[in-house]
Parts: C-alpha cells; structure tokens; sequence
C-alpha cells in the first residue's frame, strides 16, 4: 500500500514538470555597450520562477523542470524599462526563445499628449534627476511630476494629474 502511494506521486511528478529547456539569444538593439547586469526572469502572477543572467554573448539558459503552464518572461537591466513578453506557454517541448531588447520606445514623443477621453488638461511635464529645493515647491504645487533619479533609454516626458499615469 505505501508502494502504491511512492509509485503515484512519482507519475504525477512527472506529468506536472516540463522536461522541456526554455533558452534563447537576447539581442541588443540600443547603445547599450555589453550583456552585463541584463537578466532573463520567468515569473508567473508577479513571482519570479527562475532567472539567468546573460552570458557574454548574449545567451541564456533557463533552470529545467519549469512547470507547464502559461508565463511571462522579463528581461531587465539596471537603466532600461523592462522588457515584458506575456503568454509564455511552457509544455514538453523546447522553447528557443531569441528576444531583440530594450525593444521599441512607447514614449517617443516630447508634445504633450491627450490622455484617457482626449483630455488634454491636468497634463505636466516629467523631470528626471536629483530635485533640488525649487523644483521641490513646483512640484508640491503641480507644476511638475518628479520622475525618479534613475533615467532610462525609454522614459515617458508628461503626467495626467487626473489619472496619475505617465504619457
């Protein structure tokens, strides 16, 4: 009976893990100038599963044995937005995943743009850096949003006051 018991979960712990390897090839598209601090994670419901950091090419192997199911993978590195691909489904099979980063910039442009129902009011700009005592009181007065003193390649350039989301 106890042989019985062993014998059941060893099957069903081969049928819930993938055997499957998930790896692949990040290509750089911007100036940055080597793959060091750039990691690959696989998260599902915003907790991280396994990650890799990348080797001097490029490349990355993720740890075997990823339960099936479906996946996000991030890339993130120290100064760039990440990099978030959705509906990662991990079965039996290999996934060669070769991914182009930091990708394409949503905030391209430096004109105010319209927010949630076309509005175009309550709309400040984003200042990036270390704030000093004056842009300390226009900010506490809505003139501007700080933005953080880490500056990235892709950082959004306007704020809807009205929505609290960055344009």
């Amino acid at each position: 009976m106890h042989i019985n018991k062993i014998i059941i979960l060893l099957l069903l712990s081969f049928t819930v893990f993938s055997q499957s390897e998930i790896k692949g090839k990040v290509t750089l598209t911007d100036s940055i100038s080597d793959y060091s601090f750039i990691y690959v994670l696989l998260r599902t419901n915003d907790t991280i599963y396994t990650g890799s950091q990348l080797d001097k090419l490029g490349d990355y192997k993720l740890a075997k044995k990823v339960p099936n199911g479906k996946y996000e993978i991030v890339v993130k590195h120290l100064t760039y937005k990440d990099l978030i691909l959705k509906n990662i489904i991990v079965d039996d099979k290999d996934l060669v995943m070769d991914i182009n980063f930091p990708g394409p910039c949503e905030y391209n442009e430096k004109t105010p743009q319209k927010c949630v129902n076309d509005h175009t009011d309550n709309i400040i700009p984003i200042v990036y850096g270390y704030p000093n005592k004056r842009l300390m009181k226009r900010a506490k007065k809505g003139k501007v949003h700080i933005g953080g003193c880490i500056v990235s390649q892709c950082d959004s350039y306007f704020y809807c006051k009205i929505h609290n989301k960055e344009l």
